[in-house]
């Protein structure tokens, strides 16, 4: 894991959440690169037909089409959620923030490999933040 936080900060902390809901929000993120790939898979599918089928005499409709449009839409929904917290965060270092939190990069990385604008501790600062405001936008929206 590239991407590390303190393990304890001070629930007196404004950007405080618990170490476990942190790392939950963690992982979540880096599952973006996942979506965005099974996503693109399914627009490469395109659109399939309705079959019937029967389960004991009662006749049941698939229909792929939904299932393909239904599974695309709660992908966006958390793409979408991860960019816009990520880059509502903070307007300059929103960009980093995201780079970070989807590819588990490190402050070090961000800073000589992309030439972050900040020292660390700015930087962390708003870390914290983006997780924070990750975790009220997920209370929000319970089924992500």
């Amino acid at each position: 894991m590239g991407t590390k936080i303190r393990a304890k900060i001070s629930k007196k902390n404004r950007w405080y959440i618990s170490k476990e809901r942190y790392l939950e929000l963690y992982y979540f993120c880096l599952q973006y690169k996942e979506w965005k790939q099974t996503y693109t898979e399914l627009e490469e599918k395109g659109i399939g037909g309705t079959s019937f089928f029967s389960v004991n005499n009662k006749v049941s409709v698939h229909d792929p089409t939904g299932d393909i449009a239904t599974e695309k839409v709660m992908l966006e929904e958390k793409m979408r959620l991860v960019e816009s917290v990520a880059y509502g965060t903070d307007e300059i270092l929103g960009p980093y923030i995201f780079k970070a939190v989807t590819e588990g990069l490190a402050f070090t990385k961000l800073k000589t490999m992309y030439e972050i604008p900040c020292e660390r501790d700015m930087y962390y600062d708003r870390y914290r933040k983006f997780f924070w405001l990750l975790n009220s936008a997920r209370k929000m929206h319970l089924s992500l």
